[in-house]
């Protein structure tokens, strides 16, 4: 019998390679389940296959060299040293993968890829660094990380099998032509929204998404709309943008169908209420689909959901020489309009606040450990966590515009930005703001006697945004930017509107005061400084709305 020992090096190299293989089939499946987050990703301005071209740089093309890198690793030759220690060019090397697969980490715009990225950098790393020494313990060390993401996305499987389309909104995925049409029809029969979608939508509120389904014609409704209510119901048109049309929001938790609830709860009328929702995007487009579409489905009453940036791009879209004109009391294109000469906020570009943002930095308002939170409560099995993830989010923020390549020269605070448009806020106001209410009031007119001729009431609710309502929003904001408290009236837009209204007999429903009640209770409004309401700001806009269609007054 043989008494021979095999050599301990041997062993150290079968264990070497049996862990190398080993971590290629884990880097193999995380590569064949996280292709697809990185592959699904929709970038906000695409310019080929819904991808921006700082995501092919940044993401798509790093993922690939880390995907190859990752799975063939040890398929590489050996690195061949002299001693047991490697060498400052194999040390360099074989640590490279490290920082690279952080930096992309922090810079993927999807919490499954920023893991992925981290995950198969680290995965690489540790393969390099076992060739390096001959020995297996990197792969030992880089085992258990390894193991846990691929838990991590095993457990994403189902929601990868059985998860409907991903959409995104604005985009042609979502909407039937582009956001702002400058040709005829302009907008479509059921709004921009696309017909006959049942589709998801990124939510920071539903971890798989917000569902979105329109009927056969684009309304955000479940059913197909009649030619005629039945008899006795009360049918209400839903105007508006993403606020009264629910971005990242579910289904059933916006405005418009809790607007039906809310109003079906207060009524002793059996026969009840139906909300139609027609996607618009300002005041501008929504007298064309009122005057077009609209006037088609029989309304006794519309409704139209004005947010923050409405009066400004009303003035874009229908101003002197604009692509919208008013002619005997219909808005018709313009046959005089020449094409957009700049894009939309460039031309306010130098609209600007006169003091600079502080050099100093800005507290962050969520603790250090936010980030990590939120990544991991994107997972099925860190669930737990969504909950102070969201709280996390929801701290007061700065609300981040569209201007920001111009603010990022300057440090000045653009007043039309798209987002917060604190110009319409500014005591005194630029004196472009007295045009853009000219051109908004004379389509608002419109609106309500083009409503009223058809024989139907018309409504016009006012949304609050969030630095009205939310106090450490607008000193987040204030003092990001440097702004002056004085400098800004924050009931200004809303008293100038609500005026405007009482002089011509115009109802409004202004939501400022309840907003503001309602405000210490917990955020209303999406996280991360988005201006669009969460589901309680929907749900409070629909009681406020259902109480004064109700009673004649917000309760």
């Amino acid at each position: 019998m043989s008494n021979e020992t095999s050599d301990p090096s041997e062993v150290l190299l079968r264990v070497w390679r049996a862990l190398s293989r080993f971590q290629c089939v884990l880097s193999g499946f995380l590569v064949l389940v996280g292709s697809w987050y990185v592959f699904r990703y929709r970038s906000d301005y695409p310019v080929l296959a819904g991808y921006s071209w700082k995501y092919m740089a940044a993401v798509i093309a790093p993922f690939l060299l880390l995907a190859g890198g990752a799975c063939l690793a040890d398929r590489l030759p050996g690195f061949r040293l002299s001693g047991r220690r490697p060498g400052f060019m194999h040390a360099l090397a074989a640590s490279m993968p490290a920082p690279v697969g952080l930096v992309l980490a922090v810079m993927a715009p999807d919490p499954y890829v920023a893991v992925l990225m981290f995950i198969l950098a680290a995965g690489l790393t540790a393969s390099l660094w076992a060739r390096c020494l001959r020995s297996p313990r990197p792969l030992l060390i880089s085992l258990g990380p390894v193991l846990l993401a691929c838990l991590m996305f095993a457990a994403e499987i189902p929601e990868l099998v059985l998860r409907p389309a991903t959409v995104v909104w604005g985009q042609e995925s979502c909407f039937a032509m582009p956001a702002f049409p400058t040709k005829a029809p302009f907008i479509g029969k059921g709004g921009r929204l696309l017909g006959g979608l049942d589709a998801r939508m990124e939510a920071p509120e539903y971890p798989a998404g917000a569902r979105l389904v329109t009927n056969s014609i684009g309304l955000r409704n479940d059913t197909d709309i009649r030619t005629e209510a039945e008899p006795g119901v009360t049918r209400i048109l839903s105007l508006g943008d993403s606020f009264s049309n629910g971005f990242a929001a579910d289904q059933d938790r916006f405005y418009g169908p809790l607007l039906e609830q809310a109003l079906e709860k207060r009524s002793t009328d059996p026969s009840g209420y139906e909300v139609w929702n027609a996607e618009v995007s300002d005041p501008a487009y929504g007298l064309r689909y009122l005057q077009q579409h609209g006037l088609g489905l029989n309304p006794d009453l519309v409704l139209y959901g004005l947010c923050g940036n409405d009066v400004m791009q009303a003035y874009w879209f229908a101003g002197p020489g604009r692509r919208f004109t008013l002619i005997d009391g219909r808005l018709c294109a313009n046959p005089d309009y020449g094409g957009d000469p700049i894009p939309f906020y460039e031309q306010f570009r130098d609209r600007a606040y006169p003091r600079s943002r502080r050099v100093e930095t800005i507290p962050a308002s969520a603790p250090p450990q936010a980030g990590l939170v939120e990544t991991l409560a994107a997972f099925r099995i860190f669930s737990g966590l969504f909950n102070l993830s969201l709280a996390y989010r929801s701290l007061p923020t700065v609300t981040k515009g569209f201007t920001g390549r111009y603010e990022a020269v300057d440090g000045r605070l653009r007043l039309f930005d798209g987002a917060a448009n604190l110009g319409f806020y500014l005591d005194p106001a630029p004196p472009v703001v007295d045009r853009m209410y000219e051109v908004f009031f004379g389509l608002l007119n419109e609106l309500d006697r083009t409503t009223r001729s058809a024989g139907g009431r018309f409504v016009l609710v006012l949304f609050p945004q969030r630095h009205q309502v939310q106090s450490g929003d607008w000193e987040a904001m204030a003092s990001y930017w440097n702004l002056d408290r004085g400098d800004f009236d924050m009931e200004a837009p809303n008293r100038i509107i609500g005026g405007y209204c009482r002089e011509n007999d115009i109802e409004c429903v202004d939501l400022l005061d309840l907003f503001r009640e309602h405000a210490g209770a917990g955020t209303l409004y999406l996280p991360g400084g988005d201006v669009h309401f969460n589901r309680r700001g929907h749900a409070l806009a629909a009681e406020g709305v259902g109480a004064y269609l109700s009673t004649g007054r917000i309760e």
